[in-house]
Formats: C-alpha cells, sequence, structure tokens
C-alpha cells in the first residue's frame, strides 16, 4: 500500500521531459504502485518509470493511450488529470 503520495510536481516535470503533453496520476488504494497514463511514446516508458522511482522513492507503472479505449476512459474516470496545466 502506497504510504505517502508524490509530488505531483515532480510527475509533472519527469513526464514532460519525456515528451508528455497530457498526464493523469492516480493512486490506488491497497497498491504499492502509483499508475500514470501519458502520450509519452513506448519506447520512452522505461526510461520515464525509472527516473520517476529514482526522484520520488516510490514504485510507479507508467502507461500510454495504445490500452484499449474502454480501459483508458475507466482510468481518466477515476484518475487525476495533472497535464496539461490549466489556469
Amino acid at each position: 500500500m502506497v504510504s505517502t503520495i508524490p509530488n505531483k510536481e515532480i510527475v509533472r516535470r519527469i513526464c514532460h521531459l519525456h515528451g508528455a503533453t497530457k498526464c493523469h496520476l492516480h493512486i490506488p488504494k491497497n497498491s504499492e504502485t502509483i499508475e500514470i497514463l501519458t502520450n509519452i511514446p513506448n519506447k520512452k516508458i522505461l526510461s520515464c518509470e525509472s527516473e520517476l522511482e529514482s526522484w520520488a522513492g516510490m514504485k510507479f507503472k507508467v502507461s500510454n493511450f495504445d490500452k484499449n479505449t474502454e480501459e483508458i476512459n475507466k482510468f481518466i474516470s477515476y484518475s487525476e488529470k495533472i497535464l496539461p496545466i490549466k489556469f
């Protein structure tokens, strides 16, 4: 189970550095990993995931919009949108 909440600004910036323009964050209950849905290309997902883990000291599962539409819509409905930033 996740014991703390990651710094959203760190997650946002690292995802942006890897080319993300859209990013959704979800902290599931009774899980040790934090889930992120982003539009990072497949070849950059592993490097983004490892950089997030090293900066935040937590486990992350990064995926992109290549999943089926139903899974994406379900994830978006219960996650928090952190990119793009709206003022």
